[in-house]
């Protein structure tokens, strides 16, 4: 099964609100006057490597910021969010276009909480995603013999 990275972090953006009792969600940017509780998710920031001969890792760091009247109110929000993803052994339930369960989980990284403002906590969000190449869909005939003609001395 193939999945998107918009699937991936609608699946994330609906667990922690969720989870964080539904508070207004904003994107991309947070507006002067936006209401509390709320939570922005930023774009996430991405780093990727080398996996495997068909495939490569993209790992993904969000910082999601909760935001309310008070510290004390985002911290209590971010940790029952933090809470449901350990409740869950780091694993975060992929949904479908339409929203319901696709059946396949997303791992994780251990999640954490840091105070970043009055108000502000920073929910850090952390997953490798494996993709295939371009022409790791095509097809190719493994080897079924091998013959050498090395000589040890």
């Amino acid at each position: 099964m193939r999945v998107a990275l918009e699937q991936e972090i609608a699946s994330i953006a609906a667990f922690v609100i969720q989870n964080a009792d539904n508070p207004n969600p904003y994107y991309y940017s947070v507006p002067e006057q936006f209401s509390f509780p709320a939570v922005y998710f930023p774009r996430p920031e991405i780093l990727t490597r080398g996996e495997t001969f068909r495939t490569y890792a993209a790992e993904y760091a969000w910082y999601i910021n909760v935001l309310c009247k008070t510290t004390e109110e985002a911290h209590d929000k971010a940790l029952a969010v933090l809470t449901a993803i350990k409740r869950a052994r780091n694993r975060g339930p992929l949904l479908e276009q339409d929203g319901s369960l696709s059946g396949v989980t997303l791992r994780l990284a251990d999640p954490s909480i840091k105070a970043i403002d009055d108000g502000g906590v920073q929910l850090p969000g952390e997953w490798t995603s494996r993709r295939p190449y371009a022409d790791a869909e095509e097809e190719y005939e493994g080897a079924t013999e091998f013959h050498s003609d090395i000589t040890i001395r």
